[in-house]
């Protein structure tokens, strides 16, 4: 029973050491995890980390105007920072991609913390 105990507060420790702390958006900047997103920048996409390579953080929209998840095909594409935001507490951006009609919607802790958007 010690074990289980011990094991378990360790598995605590850990997931509360890796977690970030919130993005916060200051004037036109978002900053997170030591990182700036301002309008302008230009970012690249890294790959996607849910079923068939879909990313779960970046949505596209679809032909009826739905949020989706970017299909895997836009993997490493690049884009430019139209707008930053804040929304219900959760920092995101939308980028603009040669190879889409509309911008893509970016949850900025969720992608950059699996590594779906490249900010380097």
């Amino acid at each position: 029973m010690k074990t289980i105990t011990l094991l378990l507060i360790s598995s605590l420790y850990g997931v509360a050491s890796y977690s970030q702390s919130a993005a916060k958006l200051e004037s036109d900047t978002l900053y997170y995890a030591g990182l700036k997103f301002y309008k302008g920048q230009v970012l690249r996409t890294g790959y996607g980390t849910g079923v068939d390579g879909k990313f779960i953080f970046i949505k596209a929209v679809n032909k009826n105007m739905d949020f989706i998840n970017a299909p895997a095909d836009l993997s490493k594409t690049q884009g430019i920072v139209l707008n930053v935001r804040m929304k219900d507490g959760i920092g995101s951006i939308s980028l603009t991609v040669e190879k889409l009609k509309f911008p893509l919607s970016i949850d900025i802790e969720g992608a950059v913390d699996k590594k779906e958007l490249i900010t380097n």
